[in-house]
This record gives C-alpha cells, sequence and structure tokens, in this order.
C-alpha cells in the first residue's frame, strides 16, 4: 500500500469544495517541511479556487524557485497571470514551461491564448497548432485556433476549424457560438442562426450567445426577435456593455431614439474605454441635432486616428501661413460633405494640402482652397500642423443653423463637361435620370440603405425618361432582376473616378440616389437629386425633413416603415410623372 502523503487530507478537502480549511491543512504540513514545492504548488491551485490570485502567484513563484524544472509550476503561474490579465508575464511563465517541457500542450494552448489577448495573432496561431499537433484530437484547442483566425480577418479559415472542433466534441457552446459569429460575417444567416441556437440549446444561459442572437435578428431587421433576444442578454448578464449597445443600435433602427441614447450611456458606464460604443451614441444625438456633444463624441469614429504624424494636431487656433494637411478620411461621401469646411482654413491664412485616395484628385485638387492633393502611398510634402477632415465640423461648431456653404462648392473642368456631353448624347424631350440604387455592400448600414433594383423597376418605369446607371461595378444578378421595364444606359465603364461621375451627372437633369457617395457629389455640384432614405436613417439627413440642410438642391424620400421602399418609390414616381408633364407643357410653349 502506498504510503500516505502529509497532504492527502488537504487535496481531500479541496476535492470537496472545502478550500479553505485544505488551505490551513497543507499550512500545518508546510510548516514542517517548507521547502517541498509540489505542496507550495498545491497551494498556488487552491488559492486560484478562491480567486486570490496574488497569493497563488507567489506560491507557484516558490515552487519554481524550490525546483527550477518544475514545468507545471511554471505553467501554473502563466495561468494565475493570466487571469489577473498580467499579460506579459503569463507569456513569459508559459514559455519558461514550454522550454523545461517541450511536449507540453497546455501550456502551448494558454500561450496561444495570451498571444491573442495582445493581438499577436501569427504566433498564437503558431503556438495553438503546435497544441494541436501535440494533442489532435482535443476540441478546446481546434476552437482556440478558430477563435485567433477569426480576430485576425481570416473568417472561413476560422469557420473551418470550428468545424473540426465541432466534429470532434459537438457538445461545446463556445464553437457553436464562435461559428455563429463567423458564419454571420460570411452573411450565412440561417446557418450562423442555426448555430447560435446549438450554443443556446447547450447552454440557455449563454449570454453572448443571445447577444449574438440579437445581432443576427437585428442584420434581418427583425428587430421585435432582436429586442427579446438582446434583453435576456442583459437579464443573464446585468453588466454586459455590448448588449446594451446592441439594444441601443436596435431601438434607434426602430426609431425610438431617447431609448437608444439611454442604452447607450448604460453601455459607456459599464465600459468607458470603448470607443466604438461613444461612436454610435454621437450619431444618434447629431441625428436629433444634438450637435455639441455629438461632435464631441463624433471623435471617437472609427479610424479617426488612423493617421498620425510628429507634428502637432490643428487645435483651430489661427493659422497665419501655415501650411495644414488635411487628411480626407472616412467614406467618399463624407469627404464630399465635409470638404466644404476646407476654405475656412484658408479664411484663418492656411494653406492647404490634402491627403486622400486617388479618385479624388481631379475632383478635389484646386478646389475648396485646396493648393495640393497628395495620394496616400504619395511623400508628403512640409506641413506644419493636421487635422481630419470631420474634426473641422467639431472645431467649426457645425450646427443645423450653419452646415451649408454656397452650392456648387465643386466646379467642373469645362472639357471634361463637354467630353462626357457628347457621350450622354442629346436625349430630345426624354428627362435623363442617373440612378442609383446600391451602396457599398461592406458598409456597415448597407442592408437598410440600399434599395433593390427589381423594387426601382416597379415603380420607376415612367415614359418619357430615359435612365443612365450611375452605379458603378452592377450586381448582375441585381440588373437581371429588373427585367425589361426599365431600360438603362449604362456608361459607366467609361468612368475613372469621381470627376468624370461628376460630369456625367452634370449633364443629367437629375439623380435617383440611395444614401450613397453620388448623392453627396450629386448635391456637392447643385444637381438635383432625390435621395432614398430608410427609416432609420444616417445622422445627417436628420428626422422628418424633406428638404437637406446640406444640400439645397436635394429632396429627401424617406421610407415609413423599416424595410418598405413602396411609399417613397410611389412618391417618386409620382414626382416623375408630374415632372415629364411640366416638361412637356414647357416644351410645348417653346420654353425648352
Amino acid at each position: 500500500m502506498a504510503e500516505r502523503s502529509p497532504i492527502d487530507p488537504a487535496l481531500m478537502l479541496a476535492a470537496h469544495g472545502r478550500f479553505e480549511e485544505a488551505l490551513h491543512s497543507i499550512a500545518q504540513a508546510i510548516s514542517s517541511r517548507p521547502n517541498e514545492p509540489a505542496w507550495h504548488n498545491e497551494v498556488g491551485k487552491i488559492l486560484m479556487k478562491l480567486g486570490r490570485h496574488d497569493q497563488a502567484i507567489i506560491a507557484f513563484r516558490t515552487a519554481g524557485q524550490l525546483a527550477p524544472q518544475f514545468a507545471e509550476a511554471f505553467y501554473n503561474l502563466g495561468t494565475a497571470h493570466q487571469e489577473k490579465k498580467d499579460i506579459p508575464q503569463a507569456i513569459s511563465a508559459y514559455r519558461q514551461a514550454i522550454a523545461l517541457r517541450p511536449n507540453y500542450a497546455e501550456a502551448y494552448n494558454n500561450l496561444g491564448n495570451a498571444l491573442l489577448e495582445i493581438k499577436e495573432y501569427r504566433n498564437a496561431a503558431d503556438a495553438l497548432e503546435r497544441a494541436i499537433a501535440l494533442v489532435p484530437t482535443f476540441a478546446p484547442m481546434h476552437y482556440n485556433l478558430g477563435s485567433v483566425l477569426y480576430e485576425s480577418g481570416q473568417i472561413q479559415a476560422s469557420v473551418e476549424r470550428l468545424c473540426k472542433a465541432i466534429s470532434i466534441d459537438p457538445h461545446l457552446p463556445e464553437a457553436w457560438y464562435s461559428l455563429g459569429n463567423a458564419l454571420k460575417d460570411q452573411r450565412k444567416y440561417d446557418e450562423s442562426m442555426a448555430a447560435l441556437q446549438s450554443a443556446l440549446t447547450l447552454r440557455p444561459t449563454y449570454a453572448e450567445a443571445w447577444n449574438s442572437m440579437a445581432a443576427l435578428h437585428h442584420e434581418r431587421a427583425d428587430y421585435k426577435a432582436a429586442l427579446a433576444a438582446v434583453r435576456r442578454a442583459i437579464e443573464l448578464k446585468p453588466h454586459f456593455a455590448e448588449a446594451y449597445a446592441n439594444l441601443g443600435s436596435t431601438l434607434k433602427d426602430q426609431g425610438n431614439l431617447d431609448g437608444a441614447i439611454a442604452a447607450y450611456e448604460k453601455a459607456i458606464a459599464l465600459q468607458p474605454d470603448n470607443p466604438r460604443i461613444e461612436w454610435n451614441l454621437a450619431l444618434v444625438l447629431l441625428l436629433k441635432g444634438g450637435y455639441e456633444r455629438g461632435w464631441r463624441l463624433f471623435e471617437s469614429r472609427p479610424n479617426a486616428e488612423l493617421y498620425r504624424f510628429d507634428r502637432p494636431r490643428w487645435d483651430g487656433a489661427p493659422l497665419n501661413g501655415r501650411t495644414v494637411l488635411v487628411c480626407l478620411e472616412q467614406g467618399f461621401g463624407d469627404v464630399i460633405q465635409f470638404v466644404r469646411f476646407v476654405p475656412r482654413l484658408v479664411q484663418l491664412g492656411g494653406r492647404v494640402v490634402a491627403l486622400g485616395r486617388p479618385p479624388l484628385r481631379r475632383l478635389l485638387e484646386g478646389q475648396c482652397g485646396i493648393s495640393q492633393f497628395v495620394g496616400i502611398d504619395e511623400p508628403l510634402p512640409p506641413f506644419d500642423c493636421y487635422t481630419m477632415l470631420l474634426s473641422l465640423a467639431g472645431l467649426f461648431h457645425v450646427s443645423t443653423s450653419t452646415p451649408s456653404a454656397t452650392t456648387p462648392y465643386l466646379q467642373l473642368d469645362v472639357s471634361l463637361l463637354e467630353r462626357w456631353r457628347s457621350r450622354v448624347g442629346r436625349a430630345g424631350q426624354l428627362l435623363r435620370v442617373g440612378l442609383v440604387w446600391a451602396g457599398n455592400p461592406d458598409h456597415s448600414n448597407d442592408r437598410n440603405r440600399s434599395v433593390p433594383l427589381r423594387s426601382i423597376a416597379e415603380h420607376l418605369a415612367v415614359t418619357s425618361v430615359q435612365y443612365y446607371s450611375l452605379q458603378k461595378e452592377a450586381n448582375g444578378a441585381d440588373i437581371a432582376s429588373r427585367g425589361s421595364a426599365l431600360e438603362m444606359i449604362d456608361l459607366t465603364g467609361q468612368i475613372n473616378d469621381f470627376a468624370d461621375t461628376a460630369a456625367l451627372i452634370s449633364n443629367l437633369d437629375l439623380v435617383i440616389a440611395c444614401d450613397t457617395s453620388v448623392a453627396h457629389l450629386a448635391g456637392a455640384i447643385g444637381k438635383p437629386v432625390w435621395i432614398l432614405l430608410p427609416f432609420a436613417p444616417d445622422w445627417r439627413w436628420m428626422l422628418g425633413r424633406s428638404d437637406s440642410v446640406w444640400y439645397p438642391s436635394a429632396r429627401l424620400f424617406r421610407q415609413t416603415a423599416p424595410g418598405n421602399w413602396s411609399t417613397p418609390l410611389a412618391e417618386i414616381s409620382k414626382e416623375l410623372s408630374d415632372l415629364v408633364r411640366q416638361r412637356a407643357t414647357q416644351s410645348f410653349k417653346g420654353e425648352f
């Protein structure tokens, strides 16, 4: 019969959850034999059960000092540091454990997870692949690698690895949850729903899975189901900041702006260092006209700090001959809208150099006080300070009564206009109307703002109208869906940049567009533009208005219910018919 260890009673107590008694018992054993590394290691494990991580770290370090080859002590030390979010110390301890035991699969696994926390994705994947090579049938390791691949943007590879984890152990709710998120990103909504439901079947109290289910319902515009799911997530995890943010987004898209603000405020109180939540709150505040705080929180927008230079950021003071670099950030529509503020920099004595993407060069160089346009991959000229373009609104204290510039504020080259006039040709008595029905499919709100072309075809097949496609890279299936009722001339193959698009628009009578950069471009050059807006519009279009403070030539046609384009399209159809009749009458009188 094996000799009983003096710490066996302590281990038995710990096995039954009697941790304080176990500590007292093992302390008595250690007092008589203080140099037993395994005993200190056991003390550390019991302290971890009690959540006393600092004391556990001391115990594991003691074990490692007493036995420098004790790989498990260093592994446990890494675990304690990781639980405390001391990630560099955790990584160091795991690597020491691996150096002592090169085939230590658990240490490789935990090392991979620690490296994931500091976004060292390649090293994390290497560690987890090593762990899997050592223990290929352990599902959590495949799940962890799937998480690393997902965070590094390798969505399909993540899906494949998560499926592998599930094939080994189909009862792993975390793997089903992560798979649901990855499939949602691939827009495989039915498969995503099934995966998340599997996670919730295995763990009905899985708050994160309920929150992801809410986001999926929101993506599919099922707001009632989204609200029920996100409220269940909050019920299960009352301090769940991401769930409150999700609640805010859902309420906003339902038109409940006050409820959205309250939800975002709660999320920020729970997680004050999350810029995305602040930015979402800013968008609702701006939509309601809360400009002062809205512009302040707007500085949390994605990529607001994408550009960093060894020059001071402009603070609004007079420039007095200094050169200011203006970073043309965010989407093309944002740039076209906000470039109106650049002349104020010139009024303050500045020389403006614009840093932006090449498709904007011909449109903007020499416009709005821009002396020089520099592409994002080109060497920068000397400059004294810099600013982000969209920050100008806050610096200039823009409000609903101050955003409009004299329009048109973008002028076009005469020779370019003439070239496009010859391409457009003569339309006789036909009304020439440009159409844009879809935005960038990668835009976070594209599901709401883009209009099915078949819906446009059903409503806008108005006689005496010649349509011109302004839709670059149009989806082939979308084009086919319009049938023969809506004929369009497509000259987009000859468009090289926004200057070409602007010249084409200038040779039309009217533009009808969803909320995209083309709508902004038409407004900036003073062309009549009718803009189709979703029920929950972008902040810049405000609420309940049929006009725009940003573009005097714009008219706004709004959904009256989420997803319902029939009402605004019917309004546009009527307006188009009236415009055609008016044009015919004026032409008959010799006015055209």
